[in-house]
């Protein structure tokens, strides 16, 4: 393979790749406000599904709770229109 023609192909693959973190942050879908469950909605949800809520805010279209899940620290999102969880970090 000609060198013009690799560097022309990993140029490609590094803009591509540039390009996921972007894409792959949009956990939740985007609902008026108005289809949001409540605050208190949410963390009678997340309660529900084991987790113990220590804090809950919005975070980019999200409902994000900090707090406990069996027995470990986490970081959670929820989808806001359905509670459903679309992401959960463990911390240390």
């Amino acid at each position: 393979m000609r060198l013009p023609t690799m560097l022309l192909g990993a140029a490609a693959i590094l803009t591509v790749g540039a390009t996921l973190p972007a894409v792959a942050s949009d956990d939740c879908k985007s609902y008026p406000r108005e289809q949001w469950l409540s605050l208190e909605a949410m963390k009678a949800k997340a309660e529900s599904q084991g987790f113990e809520v220590r804090g809950i805010k919005e975070d980019d279209g999200c409902w994000e709770i900090k707090g406990l899940k069996d027995g470990r620290p986490v970081e959670a999102y929820f989808d806001p229109a359905t509670g459903e969880l679309v992401k959960m970090k463990s911390k240390s």
